[in-house]
């Protein structure tokens, strides 16, 4: 579900959560409130190491 909120969002790829531009932040505010929202960005960044 929530990938499916992520991609209408325009959110496509890990690269977008790891350093997302200044649109995409914006756009990833409305999941502020997912489980585990805190880490993503952490979590992106470690798997496109």
């Amino acid at each position: 579900m929530t990938q499916k909120k992520l991609a209408e969002a325009g959110i496509t790829t890990l690269a977008q959560i790891a350093n997302p531009p200044a649109p995409v932040k914006t756009a990833l505010k409305q999941f502020e409130k997912v489980r585990g929202y805190n880490t993503w960005q952490a979590q992106a960044k470690k798997l496109l190491a």
